[in-house]
């Protein structure tokens, strides 16, 4: 009852899942019943310089063949990369994109195979020499060793064939299996009989021994001659499939130890204070970044790819970003979760950056959600690239916006007078007569949720003062979008304004308050304090 060891130096696995292609990115895990015995046929080729496989080799590979193998699995996660990959055709060079799909295991982790057979000490002995010579398991940059260990019982973190008895499965393994050499040599008999008829009915005369030559190449003579053809041969007899081969199913063990489920991460990153995200555009198509009038539907867009990504692709919750609890409580700290500051610092009026401020810290599953982000898009433009700058502090981020920008920000800005930078909209409805809830009241609400101070004076920039006009036409506030999706919580008060606020002491932007303050509307910059 042999058990096979393998261990992987590189703590990566590498190898492509059968039938697919390599930039699907899909690993075949655990390695397939087929793959090993070809591992062994092709050590036994390269490492003991077989002309063709001994009698006792044949032997060691039809027993192996007519077992299926049990399987402990370590923990383990997928992971890629991307390369491009010179094609040389005559004088022309081009580059193609290649995906690198493979698994990460952690350290000191093993993978066992237990297979069901008795050999003999002649066939052992063989298998011990072949599994001892292997170098890599799957394609070439797969590391890996082998060793025969003391055999193991099996018990319910195995993965076993559903033909065993297994427990059924939802959605059980799918692997490439040999077929046993007994039932080949059957299907053999009959399915070349069956090719040589229909080939002789339909010339109407019989086949000269060469033409039957020719049909006897197309079947392998044994299960050895099975292992050792490649794709080329399955191509050259136009086959679907290798002969000799089958598909399995094994059935998974609880808890459940495939890929989705057992990640081995790092340890999880210590919360930060903001993000920074560039946007970009195609420089193939004729379009440009969206305007900062339409800050409120690209910070939605946004939110939703990083709560899609948080379900999908991290498997978490994440409260700065979602701000929500796991149990979809609000938040008891208003306004502490994540606020999506667009930003221009071409100064063209276009969002070329965005800033996830949240005060809260965004924690280990935001930063993985935000750095998975690729791609969003907006209105009249195909697609829009995202590139993650940077984690860190409010003042790491604006040291290094500062530096790039090559001057200060006034929305990152610090002053005891801030303007509006984005429509200010109410958060609650304004009741005017007599007095009862005016704008001025909504402020001050607003700065009370966020523990700011009051202001000493507010100013509101009116359509009918000459000053007031000429500060909202220049800031483009009247044509902002100020509502969400239609399924989203919509303005109270459709009305934008903009505003001076004066403090007795010194305010840190960015700050929003009003409706849309998490996405973009109610952002205030510093002024200048010599000015005003």
């Amino acid at each position: 009852m042999p058990t096979i060891e393998f261990t992987f130096p590189a703590h990566r696995y590498h190898a492509t899942l059968n039938g697919t292609h390599v930039n699907e990115g899909r690993v075949e895990w655990p390695p397939s019943p087929w793959r090993i015995l070809r591992t062994l046929l092709s050590v036994g080729y390269t490492r003991l310089h077989w002309e063709k496989p001994p009698l006792v080799a044949t032997q060691l590979l039809e027993q192996l063949a007519g077992a299926l193998p049990s399987y402990r699995l370590p923990p383990a996660f997928e992971a890629h990369s991307r390369h491009y990959m010179p094609i040389i055709q005559g004088k022309k060079e081009n580059t193609t994109k290649v995906i690198d799909a493979f698994l990460r295991l952690p350290k000191d982790s093993s993978l066992l195979l237990y297979y069901d057979v008795d050999l003999s000490n002649e066939t052992r002995k063989l298998l011990d020499h072949l599994i001892g010579s292997i170098t890599y398991l799957g394609r070439s940059e797969s590391w890996a060793d082998a060793r025969l260990v003391e055999d193991h019982q099996l018990d319910e973190t195995w993965i076993r064939p559903l033909s065993e008895g297994a427990s059924q499965s939802d959605d059980p393994l799918r692997l490439l299996a040999p077929v046993p050499q007994s039932d080949y040599a059957q299907w053999r008999i009959s399915s070349l009989e069956n090719a040589i008829e229909r080939e002789a009915a339909e010339k109407g005369n019989k086949l000269s021994p060469a033409a039957k030559k020719k049909l006897e190449a197309a079947f392998p003579i044994n299960l050895v001659d099975c292992l050792s053809w490649d794709t080329a041969d399955v191509r050259k007899f136009r086959w679907s499939a290798t002969p000799g081969t089958r598909e399995v199913l094994y059935c998974e063990p609880q808890p459940n130890s495939r890929i989705a489920a057992t990640r081995c991460r790092p340890a999880p990153a210590k919360p930060v204070e903001a993000a920074l995200i560039a946007l970009a555009i195609d420089r193939d198509k004729a379009s440009r970044l969206p305007s900062m009038t339409r800050c409120l539907p690209q910070a939605e867009a946004l939110h939703a790819a990083l709560v899609r990504i948080l379900k999908r692709d991290v498997q978490d919750h994440s409260d700065s970003i979602i701000g929500r609890t796991i149990d979809g409580m609000p938040l008891q700290q208003n306004h502490q979760h994540a606020h999506f500051v667009p930003l221009s610092l071409q100064g063209d009026g276009r969002i070329d950056h965005m800033l996830i401020h949240a005060p809260m810290g965004l924690d280990d599953a935001a930063q993985q959600a935000i750095r998975r982000l690729r791609f969003t898009w907006a209105k009249k433009i195909p697609r829009i690239v995202l590139r993650w700058i940077g984690f860190g502090s409010l003042d790491e981020i604006r040291h290094q916006i500062h530096g790039s920008s090559g001057g200060e920000l006034p929305i990152l800005g610090r002053s005891t007078v801030i303007h509006s930078e984005t429509p200010y909209v109410p958060s609650r409805h304004l009741k005017l007569k007599r007095g009862r809830y005016t704008l001025e009241d909504d402020v001050r609400r607003e700065l009370h949720c966020r523990k700011l101070p009051e202001p000493q004076k507010i100013e509101i920039w009116n359509n009918d003062l000459s000053s007031g006009h000429r500060r909202l036409a220049a800031k483009h506030l009247l044509t902002y979008i100020r509502s969400r999706q239609p399924d989203k919580p919509q303005p109270p008060e459709s009305k934008a304004f903009g505003l001076s606020l004066y403090f007795d002491e010194p305010i840190t932007c960015p700050l929003a308050i009003g409706y849309g303050s998490h996405f973009g509307l109610g952002l205030f910059s510093a002024g200048d304090q010599r000015n005003e």
